[in-house]
């Protein structure tokens, strides 16, 4: 069985993949709508 903490980290470190995608998009849109 795994630790819930090990899932926890997973779920942060996809949570900050996420994170970075939108932030990469939001500034390609601004570059466009800028």
């Amino acid at each position: 069985m795994r630790h819930l903490s090990e899932a926890r980290e997973e779920r942060q470190v996809q949570g900050n993949r996420m994170q970075a995608k939108l932030g990469q998009l939001l500034r390609k849109s601004k570059g466009v709508f800028g």
